[in-house]
């Protein structure tokens, strides 16, 4: 039998909000943008896609083309496995620019750049340092075996602690050999260009052990985006569910098994139609990081999931705090537990995230805002990566 391939598209209702520079880089290229209206009601330039591959996103995202994600309908239960593809590349594409961040600002202190810069004060290498890409090209042409020997002392500890590791299965132990090229693969070229000028010198071991280091760290960071995407779409389900509780109450007013009435699909599909119609969206949006040069905050991503409908003040949801509670999302899933059914798996993602974000130093918050006067709840996960 063969084996069944996998969609290489992502089929979502997607709006992509552009940076400054994402902007620039489309209309340069004479791409139309449209003002998109967000869940907040503000516009911005961007643009909207339903079929695309995981590959456009996670470029544009690298290039720094992206500042928000976001998905609105009322079905996501349909779409579950899009919804984990959409995450992983988004918090994959954020490791790999951090990854090369910390490596950038790390090679630069070494010794040996240290006594390199003291000896070119005029051609100093530092966080500041800009080279013309076409320069880079021309000093790369004739190093492709030094660029292979590099990445195979890089790589070859790590490797071997993977294929000695007897917990990982022969698929998982391929999964994290490809993810650790993927992650040199991501160094950007002045990067590079530090680690194979310096190849043959004195201070080399120190270089590429400080990369190693570095990687090391960064493959346990990538556990996360598992639980992050899997935690993702049980908030997604657990807001289209809210929905449907809220419509079923109304249409079956006299009904005390409103919980059990929304999983009979054929109730649940008619009252995820009417929601459509009537426009009563979920809305989930990735927010990342804080661009190229908002220090400190390139390596943060906020996800926001809400419920709305044209009764809701829309501007009020760009409220840290609203007028009514706050509390954190652990103790939203004990307050849900008791009005939804199978909300453990959700409980279970996220109380295993935190626990793994304080192992890996990786700043976790979860908030939860809820308005009784506005019948808004908005529920963001923050990551510090």
């Amino acid at each position: 039998m063969c084996a069944v391939k996998k969609n290489p598209l992502l089929n979502l209702p997607v709006k992509l909000i552009l940076t400054t520079n994402g902007v620039s880089y489309f209309i340069s290229h004479g791409k139309k943008l449209f003002r998109i209206k967000l869940a907040n009601n503000q516009e911005q330039y961007g643009i909207a896609l339903v079929n695309f591959t995981p590959q456009s996103i996670q470029r544009m995202i690298l290039l720094d083309y992206i500042s928000n994600i976001e998905v609105s309908m009322t079905d996501f239960s349909s779409h579950g496995d899009e919804l984990i593809d959409l995450s992983k590349v988004i918090v994959y594409s954020l490791l790999y620019k951090q990854f090369d961040r910390q490596v950038a600002a790390a090679i630069v202190e070494t010794e040996c750049i240290r006594k390199y810069n003291r000896s070119h004060p005029t051609h100093l290498l530092d966080g500041k340092t800009l080279k013309d890409e076409s320069v880079l090209r021309t000093f790369f042409s004739d190093k492709q075996e030094s660029i292979n020997l590099a990445r195979k002392k890089l790589l070859e500890p790590l490797w071997k602690r993977i294929l000695s590791d007897e917990s990982l299965s022969s698929d998982e132990k391929n999964i994290q050999t490809f993810l650790s090229e993927k992650f040199l693969n991501r160094l950007n070229l002045m990067n590079w260009y530090i680690i194979l000028k310096f190849y043959n010198s004195e201070g080399a071991e120190e270089i590429l052990s400080i990369v190693q280091h570095i990687l090391d760290v960064y493959m346990e960071k990538s556990k996360v985006a598992d639980y992050i995407a899997m935690l993702v779409v049980e908030l997604a389900r657990n807001c289209e569910n809210m929905n449907l509780i809220k419509s079923a109450h109304s249409k079956f007013p006299s009904r005390t098994d409103i919980p059990s009435i929304i999983t009979d699909t054929e109730i649940r599909a008619k009252l995820l139609q009417e929601l459509k119609e009537k426009h009563h969206l979920v809305y989930l949006t990735w927010m990342l990081g804080g661009g190229s040069v908002s220090i400190g905050k390139q390596g943060r991503l906020q996800i926001s999931l809400h419920t709305n409908d044209d009764s809701v003040d829309s501007s009020k949801i760009d409220a840290t705090r609203l007028n009514g509670r706050t509390f954190s999302l652990i103790d939203y899933y004990y307050e849900l537990s008791s009005a939804q059914k199978n909300t453990d798996l959700g409980f279970y993602y996220l109380t295993y995230l935190d626990e793994m974000c304080k192992k890996l130093n990786i700043k976790l918050e979860s908030i939860v805002n809820r308005s009784s006067l506005e019948d808004l709840t908005i529920m963001n996960l923050i990551l510090n990566f």
